[in-house]
């Protein structure tokens, strides 16, 4: 199975020209690498990584850039893949035993929220397609408030 982890683009640079250049994306978080851990990563400039823009959340297969390093303009774009994006007013993060998954929502605003037991019945779902047990993380930008729960059978 393929290790992801989620990250928020804080920016988005554009070098070189659209057919022999290359985009560096600065990440909330840092990225595992051969020979370092960086809070930046480069790739090609093509599809699907020419159309991701700053606030955009991608997941990014760890797996991958632990074989790469750090300084190198990564050619596989199959490795990075768009979630969400910042039209999000939630961002669900869950994490199991060997991926992460983003569920974009802006029906849940707090856990007290009527919506409260729809997002339950999702979190039991994925469990059970899964076999897994989940971490979800919710992180609320209008209240400013985050949820950790843990999903299990």
């Amino acid at each position: 199975m393929v290790n992801y982890k989620i990250f928020r683009i804080n920016d988005r640079k554009i070098y070189g020209s659209a057919s022999n250049g290359h985009i560096t994306f600065e990440l909330d978080n840092k990225v595992d690498f051969k020979d370092w851990t960086y809070g930046e990563i480069s790739f090609v400039n093509r599809h699907p990584c020419n159309s991701f823009q700053v606030g955009n959340y991608v997941e990014i297969d760890l797996d991958y850039t632990r074989t790469e390093l750090s300084n190198q303009i990564l050619g596989n774009v199959d490795a990075i893949r768009k979630v969400s994006s910042s039209s999000s007013t939630n961002i669900i993060t869950t994490r199991g035993s060997s991926s992460d998954i983003v569920i974009s929502s802006g029906a849940v605003s707090a856990m007290n929220s009527p919506n409260a037991m729809s997002l339950a019945r999702r979190m039991s779902e994925m469990v059970d397609a899964t076999g897994k047990e989940y971490e979800f993380k919710i992180e609320d930008p209008s209240s400013k408030l985050n949820y950790s729960l843990i999903c299990r059978k």
